[in-house]
């Protein structure tokens, strides 16, 4: 429009000019009156005015041109501004966080569970989920959560394609991207920006290899960086803790593990090979080392030439060494090691000793082996019980030894379900963090 109003002016303007000039001559033939000298000035003046007129026509078809130009880079810069305008990205929910990797002993069994941790139902759009294969740093796989939701305080599982049915019954996400067998770092991102992680990135080792791992309450919370003593391991093959948050917290972990019910109405052993997970009350006579105590069975077992005074070997655990002969050196905290479990022995009043289910009853030197328990009340209740092979590693003296992690032998556990070897690892990570005795620098 503006462009035809400004053609239609100089069509205006020219017509005019046109106008003028021939007015001019035509006055100028009809008067006789006028002299020539009149005639030639008055013909210079029409010229000078037609070219003033040719010139204005001139600059405005230029002002349009340029008009023109200037619309067309402003049009072209607000579309390119329009364009190129960065995408505003919302703030990362807080709320949807990793609480459990589970890993089956067979390959195909592997499970990941993202939580709601929140009080509001939460959108998945543009979260994804990297798998870091092979020390890699940059992510082999990408499963995209777009379109997904998760309800308020509800878990959202993402399974392996060829996982069993009892998996992929409770999965909200079926894929064949999760390829993970425990070993891999994990990442969880929101706009390609990693949020939460299980495993670090860039390493490959058996954080989760055959085991089901688990968050701690007192840790939900987005984290870039991973730590082993936010989590805890739930027996392997076990989906008790898939798709329900409700797990053990750490308070209990530190406290140590409880015995049950069950392990008194269990006897000792069947035989004179293999124990049966269960506990007898036996005297205090002596303390040997950090690890090895001299004990009264009583008679109740003597078939199975349990009887008497024997020495017990603590079953996972393997203290410093103490110096055995003159001349010999102790090892560094050995001495520190025998001193704690002497304390520990001399304050109890009550001692029992449990075998290890479906395991040896003896250790190498024909020692007995299983897991101490002591009690410094008169006539404590079960719960009063604080197994000595845990406040052993807590404290600093040793870590835990000679075991199998896996092993079926390893299944004695709580009524959390978490397993009297995985309290040992995680008294250990504890002492650890803390650096102290074996741990300190």
């Amino acid at each position: 429009m503006k462009r035809l109003s400004l053609l239609a002016l100089i069509a205006i303007t020219l017509t005019s000019c046109s106008s003028l000039a021939s007015s001019i001559f035509n006055d100028s033939s009809s008067s006789s009156s006028i002299e020539s000298s009149s005639s030639t000035s008055s013909v210079s003046s029409i010229e000078s005015s037609v070219t003033s007129a040719s010139s204005s026509a001139s600059e405005i078809f230029s002002s349009i041109e340029s008009s023109s130009s200037i619309s067309s880079s402003e049009i072209s810069s607000s579309s390119i501004s329009s364009s190129s305008s960065e995408i505003v990205i919302p703030p990362v929910n807080p709320n949807i966080i990793f609480t459990e990797m589970n890993t089956g002993t067979s390959f195909a069994n592997r499970a990941l569970e993202i939580s709601n941790i929140g009080d509001e139902d939460a959108s998945l759009d543009h979260f994804k989920v990297h798998v870091y294969r092979n020390w890699s740093e940059e992510y082999t796989e990408t499963i995209p959560l777009d379109g997904y939701e998760i309800k308020a305080h509800s878990c959202f599982i993402i399974a392996y394609s060829m996982a069993k049915q009892e998996i992929l019954d409770k999965a909200n996400l079926v894929t064949d991207q999760y390829l993970n067998d425990g070993t891999f770092p994990v990442s969880l991102s929101f706009y390609d920006e990693v949020v939460d992680t299980i495993g670090h990135i860039g390493y490959v080792y058996d954080f989760a290899k055959a085991a089901v791992l688990v968050r701690l309450k007192e840790y939900f919370k987005q984290k870039k960086s991973f730590d082993e003593f936010e989590w805890i391991r739930y027996p392997v093959n076990s989906l008790s803790t898939l798709g329900n948050y409700e797990v053990v917290d750490q308070e209990t972990l530190l406290d140590g593990p409880k015995l049950s019910e069950e392990f008194f109405n269990r006897p000792y052993c069947n035989n004179a090979t293999n124990g049966n997970g269960g506990v007898m009350e036996v005297t205090y006579q002596y303390n040997i080392d950090g690890d090895t105590t001299k004990f009264n069975f009583g008679y109740e077992y003597s078939e199975y030439d349990i009887s008497g005074s024997l020495s017990m070997r603590y079953y996972g655990i393997n203290t410093p060494e103490i110096a055995h002969g003159s001349g010999e050196e102790a090892d560094p905290y050995g001495d520190e090691a025998k001193a704690f479990t002497t304390r520990m022995l001399n304050n109890a009043k009550h001692f029992l000793v449990q075998s290890v289910c479906d395991y040896s009853l003896h250790e190498t030197y024909g020692r007995m082996l299983g897991y101490v328990w002591i009690s410094s009340k008169d006539n404590p209740t079960i719960n009063d019980y604080q197994l000595l092979n845990f406040l052993i590693i807590k404290n600093g003296f040793s870590r835990p030894g000679f075991i199998d992690r896996q092993a079926s032998y390893n299944s004695l556990m709580t009524h959390e379900g978490v397993s009297y070897v995985e309290y040992l690892y995680y008294a250990n990570t504890y002492a650890e963090k803390l650096g102290i005795n074996i741990h300190s620098k």
